[in-house]
C-alpha cells in the first residue's frame, strides 16, 4: 500500500521535479558505486603493492641477517681452525723428533734421569723451574728406554710457548705419549695435582684420536666439559703422532676456553632482542643468553667438573623450531620463519666446519622489518589521502548535478542517459572512458566535471602504483649489488664489482669509491665504474683527497658521516673537479660506515643537473652501509690469512733449524730459508772474535 502511495505521489510531480529527482538518484547511485568500486580497486592496489614490498623487505632481511651469520662464524670458526692448524703443526714437530731419536734423546737439553724425582704416590715429576710439567703415573716403570723418549719429547719446549702465546684461548698445550707419560704446558706440577695413578691415554683427547678411533689420523675434537683447573668450559683439540715408520706414538692436544668465544656470540645483538647462541653437534648449549632459555623454556645448569654439558635444544619449543634445531645439529645453514609465543621470528643457523658446532640468531620478525613497515604505513597514509579527495569531488559532484538539474529540460536527457552510461562503465572499473562533453552548458560542465575527477583519480593510482614500484626495484637492485659483491673475497675486487654494478644498474655518468686510511688522515680512490665503452674504463687513477680538505664533497661527506649531494656543481664553491670528468653536473657522495667509523667514500656523479633527490640519497647510503660491512670483513679475512701464511713459514723456518745438529748447518739454514723467504739474491753472515796478542788487538772473521 505504501509503495503504491509513494509511485501515485511521484505521478504527480512535475515534469522538473521528476527530472530534478531522477537526476539526483542516478547520480547518486552511479556516485556510490564509482566509489565502491575506486575504493575496492584501491584497497587491492595497496596490498599487492604492500605485499610486494613485504616480500623484497622479507628477502633483505634474510640476506642481511645470513650475511651477519656468515661474518661471525667465520670469525669465531678462524679461532678455532688456527689452533687446530697450530696442534697440527705441533703433532708434525713431535714426528720429526722421532726421526732424530739417537740424537736428541741423550739429555743434552733435558736429561729426566737427573730432573725426575719420584713423588710419595709413587708417581714421577719435574721441578717448576722447568717450561713443562712431565708426569709419569705410577704404574709405570721409569727405564731407560722411557727416560730416553722423555728427553726427546722435552723439545717440545722450542714450539709450545709460542702456540700459548699466539692463541689466547688455548689454556694448555700438551703430548700424551702411547707409553702413558704426559708433557703439559704450562708448567703446573702436574704430577702433584693429579691423582698418582692417572690413565692419560685412557682419556677421551687421547682414544678419540687413537688408531682404532681414528684410522684417518684427522685431528679431532672433543665434546665440551668443565674444566677442573676452574677455567670454565673447554674444549679438546687432539691429534695423532706418528714416527717416521708410522707408529702411533701418541696425542698432541690443545685445551680451549670456550668463554672468550661464548663472549664473542653474547655480543651480537640484531634489532633490538635478537641474540645469537651456539650449540654442539648434539644440541647442547654452549652459549645462549637468558632470553633464549626464556624461549625454550630451559633453566641454565651447572656443569659439574669434568663433566659435558647436558641441557640440549633439541625437541623444545614449537614445531618449526624443533624443524629448524634439526637442521642445525645436521650441520645445514639457512633462514627460516618460527613461531614465538604468536610472534613471528627470523631464525638463521650455520655451521662452524672445524668444530662441528652450528652457529644460531633469533630476532623478531618486527625488528627486521621496520623499513616495510614504515613504507607500509606512507603507502597507507597516501591511499586515505587519495580516498579522501575522492569523497570530497564525489561530494561536489553531487552537488553540482543538483543545482545543473534545476535549469536543465527536456533536452537534457539524452545526455544525462549518456553520463549515466559512462559511469555505470567507471563503476566497473574502466577508468579510461570518458563522457562527452561538446556542449557549454550545464551538461556539458557536468561532464567536464566527471572526466576531471576520473582523470584526477587514475593519475593518483597511477603516481602510486610508479612510486612504489621505482622504489622496490631500487631496493632489489641494492639487494642484487649486495649479494653479488658478498661473496668476493678481495677487498679490493669487491669495490671494483660494486661500483661497476652501481654506475650500470643505476645508469649513472660515473661511479668511483674511496677508502679512508687513518694513519695519512686521507681518503684513497680505489674503483671506478665509468660508462660502456669510456676511454678511462677499467682506471681509477691515484687520487688522494685529505680527510680535511674542504673543496671537496667526497672529505665533506666522510668529516659529517652525512650524504652530501650537490645538483648543480659548476654553482657550488665546494666541489672538487675532476678532468678525467669533464661532463659532470651533477655529484653525490655518501659515506661508508660500520658503527661510528668510516671506511671510505661512494661517490656518484650524473652528467645532468637535478638528478639526485633525498629518495636516491637513502637507496645509495643503504647499499653503502651494506658495502662497507662487506668490505670490513673482507679486509679482516685478508689480515688473518696473511698473519696466518707469517706464521706457517715461521714455523717451517723454525722446524728446519732445529733439524741441524751443529752451528755451521744452523747458520747455513737459517742463511738460506731467510734468504728465500725475503726473495734476496744474495745472503751473507760472518762470525767475528777479538783477541789480544802481545799487546794487539786482532780481528779474525
Amino acid at each position: 500500500m505504501k509503495k503504491r502511495t509513494a509511485l501515485l505521489s511521484f505521478r504527480n510531480l512535475s515534469l522538473r521535479a521528476k527530472l530534478i529527482l531522477s537526476t539526483l538518484v542516478v547520480t547518486g547511485l552511479s556516485m556510490a558505486i564509482l566509489a565502491f568500486v575506486v575504493y575496492n580497486r584501491t584497497q587491492k592496489s595497496q596490498t599487492t603493492l604492500v605485499n610486494t614490498l613485504q616480500e623484497t623487505v622479507r628477502e633483505q632481511s634474510e640476506q642481511q641477517l645470513a650475511q651477519i651469520l656468515s661474518s661471525e662464524a667465520l670469525n669465531a670458526d678462524q679461532t678455532l681452525s688456527a689452533i687446530t692448524n697450530a696442534v697440527k703443526g705441533m703433532a708434525e714437530y713431535r714426528s720429526a723428533l722421532y726421526a732424530r731419536q739417537e740424537l736428541f734423546s741423550k739429555g743434552d737439553y733435558w736429561d729426566g734421569a737427573e730432573r725426575l724425582t719420584q713423588l710419595s704416590g709413587g708417581q714421577y715429576g719435574n721441578s717448576t723451574s722447568d717450561i713443562a710439567s712431565v708426569f709419569v703415573p705410577n704404574t709405570i716403570s721409569l727405564t731407560e728406554s722411557l727416560v730416553a723418549e722423555i728427553n726427546n719429547s722435552m723439545y717440545l719446549d722450542m714450539y709450545a710457548p709460542a702456540i700459548l702465546n699466539a692463541n689466547p684461548n688455548v689454556v694448555a698445550i700438551y703430548f700424551i705419549g702411547n707409553v702413558n707419560y704426559t708433557i703439559y704446558y704450562p708448567n703446573i706440577e702436574l704430577a702433584s695435582n693429579i691423582p698418582p695413578d692417572f690413565d692419560a691415554v685412557s682419556q677421551p683427547f687421547f682414544t678419540i684420536v687413537n688408531p682404532k678411533n681414528n684410522p684417518d689420523r684427522k685431528a679431532q675434537w672433543t665434546p665440551p666439559y668443565q674444566d677442573p683447573a676452574g677455567t670454565g668450559l673447554i674444549v679438546t683439540s687432539a691429534t695423532p703422532v706418528y714416527d717416521q715408520n708410522s707408529r702411533f706414538r701418541g696425542v698432541l692436544a690443545a685445551d680451549v676456553q670456550l668463554a672468550s668465544i661464548s663472549e664473542q656470540i653474547s655480543s651480537i645483538k640484531i634489532g633490538k632482542s635478537g641474540f645469537a647462541f651456539l650449540i654442539d653437534p648434539a644440541g647442547r648449549i654452549i652459549s645462549m643468553p637468558d632470553a633464549g632459555y626464556l624461549i625454550f623454556e630451559l633453566q641454565p645448569e651447572t656443569v659439574p667438573v669434568n663433566e659435558t654439558p647436558q641441557v640440549t635444544i633439541l625437541g623444545r619449543g614449537s614445531a618449526n623450531i624443533q624443524a629448524v634445531t634439526s637442521r642445525m645439529v645436521a650441520g645445514e645453514q639457512g633462514v627460516s620463519t618460527v613461531d614465538i609465543q604468536d610472534a613471528p621470528y627470523y631464525m638463521a643457523y650455520t655451521p662452524l666446519p672445524t668444530i662441528g658446532y652450528s652457529l644460531g640468531i633469533l630476532v623478531p620478525q618486527i625488528e627486521m622489518d621496520e623499513p616495510f613497515l614504515a613504507a607500509r604505513d606512507r603507502i597507507t597514509s597516501e591511499t586515505q589521502s587519495t580516498l579522501q579527495l575522492a569523497a570530497i569531488l564525489l561530494v561536489a559532484l553531487m552537488l553540482g548535478a543538483a543545482a545543473v538539474s534545476l535549469f536543465v529540460s527536456q533536452i537534457t536527457v539524452r545526455p544525462l542517459t549518456e553520463l549515466t552510461s559512462v559511469a555505470e562503465q567507471i563503476a566497473a572499473g574502466n577508468l579510461h572512458v570518458r563522457a562527452r562533453a561538446d556542449t557549454s552548458d550545464e551538461t556539458g560542465v557536468l561532464a567536464k566535471t566527471f572526466n576531471k575527477m576520473t582523470s584526477q583519480l587514475q593519475e593518483t593510482l597511477q603516481g602510486l602504483e610508479q612510486r612504489v614500484a621505482d622504489r622496490t626495484k631500487d631496493l632489489a637492485t641494492v639487494a642484487e649489488i649486495s649479494t653479488t659483491t658478498a661473496a668476493i673475497r678481495d677487498p679490493f675486487q669487491m669495490l671494483a664489482t660494486m661500483v661497476h654494478l652501481n654506475q650500470r644498474r643505476f645508469n649513472l655518468y660515473h661511479s668511483h669509491v674511496f677508502t679512508y686510511h687513518k694513519e695519512s688522515d686521507d681518503l684513497h680512490i680505489v674503483a671506478c665504474g665509468y660508462r660502456e665503452g669510456d676511454v678511462h674504463e677499467g682506471t681509477h687513477g691515484t687520487a688522494v683527497i685529505p680527510f680535511s680538505q674542504e673543496q671537496s664533497l667526497v672529505a665533506r661527506a666522510a668529516r659529517t658521516k652525512k650524504p652530501v649531494i650537490v645538483n648543480d656543481v659548476r654553482s657550488d664553491p665546494g666541489w672538487l673537479p675532476n678532468p678525467l670528468l669533464p661532463e659532470t653536473r651533477a655529484e653525490m657522495a655518501v659515506p661508508m660506515i660500520v658503527g661510528d667509523d668510516v671506511l671510505g667514500v661512494l661517490d656518484v656523479q650524473a652528467d645532468h643537473v637535478d638528478a639526485f633527490t633525498e629518495e636516491d640519497a637513502n637507496i645509495q647510503m643503504t647499499l653503502a652501509s651494506q658495502i662497507a660491512t662487506s668490505y670490513q670483513s673482507a679486509l679482516a679475512y685478508e689480515e688473518t690469512k696473511e698473519q696466518a701464511g707469517f706464521e706457517t713459514l715461521v714455523n717451517l723456518i723454525s722446524q728446519k733449524i732445529q733439524r741441524t745438529t751443529t752451528i755451521e748447518d744452523t747458520l747455513q739454514t737459517a742463511i738460506r730459508e731467510l734468504g728465500l723467504a725475503l726473495g734476496a739474491s744474495r745472503v751473507k753472515a760472518a762470525i767475528g772474535m777479538a783477541q789480544k796478542n802481545d799487546g794487539n788487538t786482532v780481528s779474525e772473521n
